[in-house]
């Protein structure tokens, strides 16, 4: 069994030196690639998000708190309130 073992891995050894230069050539090629590719790509990148507000939203009640109202006092209302929440303050101090 140990025999069996180690003249597997005496094989493998050989098969790999015999294709050495293609291994390294591979290796050598790829660190260039890779490099060559950092370089040209661009150093800053931007990300934008966008949000679909759907009116048939307002009128289900069970979307009624996850709904955006149009009107800004109302939301001003609920910005003031979800400030000043013990959740929001905890995670301030």
């Amino acid at each position: 069994m140990g025999t069996i073992i180690w003249g597997n891995i005496y094989r493998f050894i050989e098969i790999i030196w015999r294709r050495r230069y293609y291994l390294g050539i591979s290796i050598i090629l790829a660190v260039l690639i890779a490099s060559l590719i950092s370089m040209v790509t661009p150093k800053r990148y931007g990300s934008h998000t966008s949000i679909l507000v759907q009116e048939s939203s307002l009128l289900n009640p069970f979307l009624e708190d996850l709904s955006v109202s149009f009107n800004l006092e109302d939301r001003m209302v609920a910005l003031r309130v979800l400030v000043h929440s013990r959740h929001i303050l905890f995670t301030v101090a």
